[in-house]
């Protein structure tokens, strides 16, 4: 051997050995695999989810109450065509239907809330007396209780349907337009005798409200 080739393979031992060559492999198999965590535990929450929904759905059904608020109840119910609704004997009925037509009444009086227009006084609710002004006058509103003789106490169901449908009082004197009657023609009359059963249960008021000034 020369010394020329000695030289050589010594600096060739000396040297450094090469780095292995970085291919991404093992960086594609770790994003794979936090992937499939990310994924399991997407499933896994679904699951769980759903699993609480239906606990809950099964504890509704065991707990829910059959009473319902009266603003939600439907007229359906409220008024059976015969008078007797499933599930009640006939000699309890009437009271039954009775006690539904006020609650739907009293539905009724507050969504259209009578009761604004009908109390100038927080003490008198119903009693009227409450000033409406107009380009021609004052219109104070009625006492619409069930006093006999300052109220609506002596109204047929009659009177009470010509006042809501047509803006005709029990003695014939128009409402409008302090009454908005033209606002209630398509209330159907059982709704109206609705409204009238709930006013009925009232506190009758003897109040007189201010003469109009027209």
């Amino acid at each position: 051997m020369t010394k020329k080739t000695s030289r050589v393979r010594s600096a060739a031992a000396g040297a450094p050995a090469p780095e292995p060559r970085a291919d991404g492999t093992a960086g594609a198999k770790s994003g794979a695999a936090t992937g499939a965590r990310r994924a399991f535990l997407r499933i896994a929450s679904l699951a769980a989810a759903f699993s609480l929904f239906a606990l809950y759905m099964a504890w509704y059904e065991a707990h829910e109450t059959q009473i319902r608020r009266s603003d939600e109840m439907p007229f359906a119910e409220a008024h059976a065509d015969n008078g007797v609704q499933p599930g009640r004997t006939p000699a309890s009925a009437p009271a039954v239907f009775a006690s539904d037509l006020i609650r739907r009444g009293e539905y009724l009086a507050r969504a259209g809330d009578c009761i604004a227009c009908h109390t100038a006084d927080k003490a008198r609710p119903f009693a009227g007396g409450l000033p409406i002004t107009t380009p021609f006058g004052t219109i104070y509103t009625p006492n619409i209780t069930p006093d006999p003789e300052t109220g609506i106490g002596q109204w047929t169901e009659s009177d009470f349907l010509r006042a809501m449908h047509e803006g005709v009082g029990k003695a014939g004197e128009h409402l409008y337009p302090a009454f908005p009657y033209a606002e209630y023609t398509k209330v159907t009359s059982a709704d109206v005798l609705a409204i009238r059963a709930y006013l009925n249960t009232l506190t009758p008021i003897h109040y007189t409200p201010p003469r109009n000034e027209i």
